[in-house]
């Protein structure tokens, strides 16, 4: 996939470079999105604190990843390309995060967008749920 991924960096408008690409491959293979010391500590390819900061914020701006908050008082990252929309139920007590999605949710954020008086159109959305999984309740 890496080739797949150098093409997207350069259609996005940047340098398919070592660090972006390694970057990229990480968040594919994840099943939950990773903080900024997360990704550091997985990336094989080290990179100093600053520029990965620039790279997933210039990734996300380009809606290559998503951010989210997930109530932990930083962001987390993941790839959102080739990846169906979805939210997050985060579990407040040991942090598990499961991605759900629903049509009929998605239905009801268009209908609000439609609705709303002041916007003349959302361009993206995210929702993270908080209580307590299975195991910790």
């Amino acid at each position: 996939m890496q080739q797949g991924f150098k093409e997207m960096l350069r259609k996005a408008g940047f340098r398919a470079t070592p660090g972006k690409v390694a970057l990229l491959e990480l968040l594919q293979d994840e099943v939950k999105p990773l903080t900024v010391v997360e990704i550091q500590k997985k990336l094989r390819q080290k990179q100093d604190t600053v520029t990965l900061y620039r790279s997933l914020e210039a990734l996300t701006e380009k809606n290559l990843l998503a951010r989210s908050e997930l109530g932990h008082g930083h962001a987390h990252y993941e790839l959102s390309v080739g990846k169906k929309h979805h939210h997050h139920l985060v579990c407040t007590s040991c942090e598990r995060v499961e991605d759900f999605s629903d049509p009929s949710l998605e239905t009801a954020l268009i209908k609000a967008a439609k609705n709303a008086k002041a916007f003349k159109s959302i361009n993206s959305h995210s929702l993270e749920l908080f209580g307590l999984c299975a195991r910790c309740s």
